[in-house]
């Protein structure tokens, strides 16, 4: 879909004809039956029926179209959702969103999956009835969700056509078949349903502090009916992102649906920023380098993955049985093109759970909302599911695109406080923010009493800018910087602080992929997620091999020792590196002797 700009209504010309009038919205079309002075008919050709394409006939019937493919029945659901943000309460949808009043008009000259994508509404402009409750459209529309993907016609309680139904009829409708479709109908669709029926009250909580008295009621439709309709069909359709242009719209007078595209530029403002997820410009020298990198880092995984799977912990050590935890507060991940991440999910065994924070401060968090559409988490959860194969993976969605504005910034408290349920070990955060965030540092202080350690990505703009918060809070965080595949510096991390610790590895022409695309990533980003695979690892070795009692396992995955194990493994009471403490890929018989010796020195 394109800007709400582009949805505006173009009325056209009509003055000597009032036959068929279409107002069009983009993909949505809606036509008026009126008639024509000179009493001649002028019928459009009309399509069939979205009552006639998507429900099953009855005994004895036979249908004369075929049905709608999966895809275009969800995209055209999307679509009709889409006329009760722009129709709400206007004479086009007095009488409801009914599937024998939707009919639909091949694209001229155009066969391919999308030729249903041009829904017309049949209505009259006459004067509305007086309805007690404004909420007929959505509560119709509500029982067509049920209907198209149930493939039936709900029952009707009363006599006549469509048009005869007034709110407390539909009402009573939608609840009847919510009750009785359980087994037909998927919850996701049941939910969106559900708030079509319940739409007065989620309006009644409905806050955005962006939005005023006016669109209100258009933000809570948005948030309630259509955003979840959307997240619906990208995530069961990876195209459809493309075919609709990118929906949602960024509408300037609908903050409820802000997604602009990022500024070339980080924001002067406390905005949150996902640096990097583009690729970069880099030489053969840094990607070969790269390489090396990324093979010792395979190696390390292999190593942590044999020693996982041939650990015999007994139960009565308890506090060893639970693998290593890790959040990904970012943008999600791609479920659909990305196999990787894709078995992941369909195994179970790591990536145990996602959540999406993309919604207003007071809302719960969103189980179906989780999809990657900017690429940055992405990267970040097939570094980690790579580098880290025995680590459990909870992945907290907190942005659609590279930023997150400063009234949004709760996204991040929220996602942090969740993974604290979630009993996590590790918290990776690949973006920064300007200034400190009050509720952000509250969720991080509890955090760190929880035993978590967070991993946080220092910065890009090398020496022209200082670390970003939350990695230059300095206690309980640490901060990571990137470097090339040799442990040079990159050229883009922030100076090195004095009397601090200045963590980096490889964030340079990072190998990964994206739409299936492989491609090479720099930033420091991409140097936290492997910062953060190699603690998890070790932890994970300390876990299966060493025999540590409960508390001694928990001092050890605390901020200061997990801050050990990495200076462990960058080289503990050498020289840093151009002033950073580069961490090497390699976990081996070597450095395990070590850290057996570290954890003699800790305890």
């Amino acid at each position: 879909m394109t800007n709400a700009e582009h949805y505006q209504a173009e009325q056209l010309p009509c003055a000597q004809h009032q036959g068929k009038i279409t107002t069009r919205y983009d993909d949505i079309e809606m036509k008026q039956d009126v008639t024509y002075q000179d009493n001649e008919t002028h019928d459009a050709p009309m399509g069939p029926t979205l009552r006639e394409l998507t429900f099953r006939p009855g005994d004895g019937e036979i249908s004369r179209y075929p049905g709608l493919e999966a895809q275009n029945k969800t995209e055209l659901q999307f679509l009709v959702a889409c006329s009760l943000i722009y129709l709400d309460g206007s004479h086009w949808v007095q009488f409801g969103l009914h599937g024998d009043r939707i009919s639909l008009q091949a694209a001229k000259g155009d066969s391919n999956a999308s030729k249903y994508w041009k829904p017309h509404l049949n209505c009259t402009l006459s004067a509305p009835s007086n309805e007690e409750d404004g909420n007929l459209a959505i509560l119709s529309f509500g029982i067509l969700l049920m209907e198209t993907e149930a493939g039936r016609v709900a029952p009707r309680t009363e006599t006549g056509g469509s048009s005869h139904y007034n709110a407390h009829s539909l009402r009573s409708i939608l609840k009847k078949i919510l009750e009785e479709w359980v087994g037909e109908v998927e919850d996701s669709y049941r939910s969106i349903a559900n708030a079509c029926l319940h739409f007065p009250d989620g309006l009644e909580i409905f806050y955005d502090p962006l939005i005023d008295g006016g669109i209100r009621r258009t933000g809570a439709i948005y948030k309630n009916i259509v955003a979840p309709l959307f997240r619906l069909v990208t995530q069961k359709f990876s195209n459809s992102l493309h075919r609709m242009n990118g929906f949602p719209p960024s509408a300037k007078n609908y903050s409820a649906f802000k997604n602009d595209t990022p500024p070339l530029s980080r924001p002067a403002t406390n905005t949150a920023f996902f640096d990097g997820s583009e690729p970069t410009s880099t030489t053969l020298q840094q990607r070969k380098r790269a390489e090396v990198f990324m093979d010792k880092l395979q190696a390390s995984a292999d190593y942590i993955q044999n020693v996982t799977e041939s650990s015999n912990i007994s139960e009565s050590y308890d506090w060893r049985l639970q693998k290593i935890r890790i959040a990904i507060l970012d943008t999600g991940i791609d479920t659909t093109n990305d196999i990787l991440i894709k078995t992941a999910i369909e195994e179970g065994d790591r990536i145990k759970e996602c959540c999406g924070f993309v919604n207003n401060f007071d809302s719960l968090p969103d189980p179906l909302d989780y999809e990657d559409f900017y690429g940055h988490g992405t990267h970040v959860t097939r570094l980690i599911l790579n580098a880290a194969p025995s680590a459990e993976i909870f992945i907290a969605k907190i942005s659609n695109d590279r930023t997150i504005e400063p009234q949004n910034l709760h996204r991040i408290a929220r996602a942090i406080t969740w993974a604290i349920q979630k009993k996590v070990d590790i918290i990776s955060m690949s973006y920064g923010i300007n200034a400190l965030d009050e509720a952000i540092d509250k969720a991080i202080e509890t955090a760190i009493e929880n035993k978590i350690s967070i991993f946080a990505a220092a910065a890009n703009g090398g020496g022209n800018e200082l670390r970003v918060y939350p990695a230059k809070r300095g206690d309980g965080v640490l901060a990571i910087h990137a470097s090339d595949g040799m442990g040079n510096d990159g050229g883009i991390s922030p100076t090195p602080m004095k009397n601090r610790d200045n963590f980096s590895t490889l964030g340079i022409a990072v190998p990964s992929k994206w739409s299936k695309e492989a491609i090479a990533i720099s930033g420091t980003s991409f140097a936290t997620p492997i910062a953060a695979s190699l603690a998890a690892n070790m932890l994970e070795l300390a876990r299966c091999k060493f025999d540590l009692s409960e508390h001694q396992q928990n001092m050890l995955r605390k901020y200061n020792g997990v801050r050990q194990i990495l200076q462990l493994m960058a080289g503990k009471g050498i020289q840093p590196r151009g002033g950073y403490d580069y961490i090497v890929p390699e976990i081996n018989s070597m450095l395990e002797y070590k850290f057996h010796l570290l954890i003699h020195e800790m305890f």
